[in-house]
């Protein structure tokens, strides 16, 4: 039986710090799920990168904003190297070489499931334990954002580059729909598709494949692209509730379908507290051209609908109204507010690309970069949680701190602190949630001086210049010639 100084050595020994930050964040369960594998595996000696390094160092880019692989490497080596297998004789003799190779190597080895995995693991924890947010459910937000990568003939084949009159583009495109969870903000759910091309995808079809993801008897929440009936269908089915925008269009499509639609409560003009409104009761059915490019659709029966409201709500900065179709059997003035809260989930998307620098992924193989997009949503959600459980003990809503503070946080009080102890890790990360919990966003006391101004594109000409045609080329060098024969005679003197 080990005395108490020799237990004391053992528990040293076995000190992970990577595994104490995972656990203080999500939970032992979950912690000790990824590193679960390569304890339960023959221990290979001459392995160094095993599951469980890759995956944490996949996560440590993303933390890093962009870490090159070299820049990884070394921050494994410098501040986490208790996180590698300490049967091999290189790590017990401090001798690894800071090459990426092995690392390179061990990241095409690892398969996308194990990493795909891990980052559902990380999301259902959170989503399991989101609290209620409106009418004493919990609320999940669907948006949509594209993004592109190196131009590379693999990249191309699965997500192949925008087209016009003058041809194809080289920017390979894809399609990333995200579920973010109202209270914390963290994306509980992605799918991954090609934007372009003959097999492309849709928003509409990635919610349908994300929606037996949320928890039933949530509220889905999506902005005017969503506001289908082949997505409120998916809702309902999955046991959710929804709430779209819709376009003008479609409102005066709905409007017009005298048979099935009928004025609920007449309009109210707007007060300085609330807006004007007017809402319509509906049975909303499929359209025969829905039945066709639907096929969950096709067998449903004739006459079966869904009894929604359509709430035509104009806010007070606004001259135009907005238009909302939900199954929520709410006022108007509750779903305006909910739906307000749609535009948060543009803030979760702009921390993940900008923030987290996940626009710009050097990978150039198909597996490599959804493997370091799968990485980029496990590190902003273990950041989101962070954020939350900061939020928690300061009093106040997770949006209420900066993203961006509670991410530099983690990053350098946690990630870069030397712990030697889970004791230290401990204290350490108390201190960390205290230090986040102070960083809050200030109030705007008014409304927005200046109009809403998407981000520009950053210009990636500058990295593959355009070359000029051979002929043209040709033809410039001729006249160059001639133009330096001319300038020579001008000069030499008669």
């Amino acid at each position: 039986m080990l005395d108490r100084k020799d237990q004391k050595s053992t528990q040293q020994d076995q000190f992970s710090k990577a595994r104490m930050i995972l656990a203080q964040t999500l939970g032992s369960e979950q912690a000790h799920q990824l590193f679960k594998e390569d304890e339960d595996s023959t221990p290979v000696a001459h392995k160094v990168f095993t599951n469980a390094p890759v995956i944490f160092m996949l996560v440590l880019q993303r933390l890093g904003k962009g870490y090159s692989l070299e820049q990884v490497v070394q921050e494994l080596l410098k501040h986490h190297k208790d996180l590698l297998p300490q049967n091999n004789k290189r790590v017990r003799e401090g001798r690894l070489s800071e090459n990426t190779s092995a690392y390179s190597r061990a990241r095409g080895e690892i398969s996308l499931d194990k990493v795909k995995n891990f980052c559902q693991l990380v999301a259902d924890h959170i989503a399991q334990r989101a609290p209620f947010t409106f009418d004493q459910r919990r609320v999940f937000i669907f948006d949509a954002t594209t993004i592109s990568f190196q131009p590379t003939m693999e990249l191309q084949k699965h997500f192949p580059p925008a087209s016009n009159q003058h041809g194809q583009g080289v920017w390979p495109i894809a399609l990333i729909s995200v579920v973010a969870e109202l209270h914390s903000g963290c994306i509980t759910a992605a799918d991954i598709g090609a934007m372009y091309g003959e097999n492309n995808t849709s928003e509409s079809k990635q919610l349908k494949s994300l929606c037996h993801r949320i928890p039933p008897g949530s509220i889905i929440l999506g902005d005017s692209n969503y506001g289908i009936f082949a997505n409120a269908y998916a809702a309902s089915r999955g046991g959710c509730q929804f709430l779209f925008r819709l376009t003008k269009q479609r409102f005066k499509a709905h409007i017009s379908a005298q048979d099935t639609v009928e004025l609920k409560d007449r309009e109210t003009k707007a007060t300085k507290d609330s807006p004007a409104t007017k809402t319509y009761y509906r049975m909303w059915f499929p359209t025969d051209k829905e039945r066709r490019n639907n096929p969950e659709l096709a067998g449903l029966p004739r006459g079966s609908g869904i009894e929604v409201l359509i709430h035509q709500i104009t806010l007070a900065n606004s001259s135009e109204p907005i238009f909302l179709i939900t199954d929520l059997e709410v006022d108007a003035q509750s779903v305006a507010l909910l739906y307000q809260s749609r535009y948060d989930v543009e803030f979760s998307i702009k921390d993940v690309k900008v923030t987290m620098d996940t626009e710009s992924i050097r990978a150039r193989k198909y597996d490599t970069v959804m493997k370091e997009i799968y990485g980029s949503l496990i590190a902003f959600n273990l950041v989101s949680q962070f954020r939350r459980q900061a939020a928690e003990l300061a009093g106040v809503s997770p949006r209420r701190l900066s993203f961006t503070s509670a991410w530099l946080t983690f990053r350098y009080r946690l990630l870069d602190a030397k712990l030697e102890n889970a004791d230290d890790a401990q204290s350490a990360y108390q201190k960390a949630l205290e230090i986040a919990g102070k960083k809050k966003l200030s109030i705007r006391s008014g409304q927005r001086s200046y109009p809403r101004e998407a981000y520009q594109r950053a210009p990636k000409s500058s990295k593959f210049p355009r070359r000029k045609p051979r002929i043209l080329q040709s033809k410039l060098a001729e006249k160059a010639n001639v133009d330096g024969q001319k300038n020579q005679r001008d000069a030499t003197p008669d």
